[in-house]
């Protein structure tokens, strides 16, 4: 038989999360762990209605309770109970977002659509995939969903703070998310960690409003950068203030040079062909230099002169994502060619 719902995981073992809150005044639940083994039991107060539980041919359960009055059953809850409840309805990699007035499925940051046709309308079962293939080592970050019903099928691993929870996951080139989640285990055996780790695609995940818990999803670092980025130009309620770049704040390299004439070098190794120089030497041998050219590429954009040249937050994140090459030549900037370097400490401004 198909899965159909899952509930959150459960205090005293697994994360925390509403379940069944409209009847905790009729029936209660205990939950408990037996060796290596979860126990739930439900009971009811003394002098409680008569009370039963019954699922229908579509696969949701219903619990009611005996109206003596009416003499009729009285729907007291009923699972799922919208459709974010549904096991897996967004597929893998992908998250219904109970957030928003309507509850809709969104791809995690970082994946798209497996079939954007299907989306459209509105079937999400295939899921999502990543923009970007990972490259495990230095390149990979994680980024930050708050407040998530995490995924299912996890594997917990004990004693471990947050600091080694996320080495844990950082080291194996197989995990792909990990959560710290707001557990209490010390009731039970004395284990009060909360790691928890996926080593494969994401299932049944939802974004909640108010509780939930934090999912480290694994990235490539430069998307994830960019992402950030794209949060505070787009998203961020905190106001952004663009300063000028003057001579008395110019930072200097080891040799007490200016270091804006290192995008200077930036624009000449671009123009020339010649990348591979750009690149630190401790990393030149394993970094892609596809993906540096692209990224220099990407910044003399986003200095263009007219600003009707420069690419939008969205558009970059896309490109280093996406790894797009049909990208419009840069021209020098303007402020390369007309400024004198050499003198800009007498500059009172760039």
């Amino acid at each position: 038989m198909a899965q159909d719902q899952r509930s959150p995981v459960w205090s005293n073992y697994l994360v925390v999360g509403s379940c069944m809150g409209s009847i905790k005044s009729t029936i209660y639940m205990t939950v408990r762990r037996v060796e290596d083994e979860i126990c739930m039991s439900f009971g009811m107060p003394g002098g409680s209605s008569t009370v039963k539980i019954k699922m229908d041919f579509s696969g949701k359960i219903k619990i009611l309770v005996w109206n003596s009055t009416m003499l009729e059953w009285n729907v007291l809850e009923a699972e799922p109970n919208h459709e974010c409840s549904t096991y897996g309805c967004c597929g893998s990699f992908g998250y219904c977002d109970n957030a928003e007035a309507i509850a809709t499925c969104k791809c995690l940051d970082g994946f798209e659509p497996v079939d954007n046709k299907d989306w459209i309308d509105g079937k999400f079962s295939e899921g999502c995939r990543r923009k970007e293939l990972l490259r495990c080592g230095r390149e990979n970050r994680f980024l930050t969903m708050t407040a998530m019903k995490i995924s299912d099928r996890f594997v917990y691993v004990k004693n471990r703070s947050l600091d080694e929870c996320s080495a844990e996951c950082t080291s194996n080139c197989s995990c792909t998310a990990y959560a710290y989640a707001n557990m209490s285990t010390t009731a039970i055996n004395g284990d009060a960690t909360r790691c928890l780790l996926w080593m494969g695609d994401l299932i049944d995940t939802e974004k909640r409003i108010g509780e939930g818990e934090n999912l480290y999803i694994r990235v490539n670092r430069l998307s994830g950068i960019a992402r950030g980025l794209l949060y505070f130009h787009q998203d961020s309620r905190l106001k952004i203030i663009h300063r000028d770049l003057k001579a008395n704040n110019i930072l200097l390299d080891d040799e007490m040079s200016p270091k804006i004439l290192i995008l200077m070098q930036a624009w000449s190794l671009w123009k020339d062909g010649k990348t591979k120089d750009f690149v630190d030497s401790s990393i030149v041998e394993t970094c892609s230099l596809d993906e540096t050219s692209r990224c220099i590429h990407v910044g003399l954009l986003c200095v263009q002169d007219n600003p009707n040249a420069r690419p939008l937050m969205s558009s970059v994140v896309s490109i280093l994502e996406n790894g797009d090459t049909s990208l419009p030549p840069p021209k020098q900037p303007v402020y390369f060619a007309e400024r004198n370097y050499a003198t800009c400490g007498q500059q009172k401004l760039l």
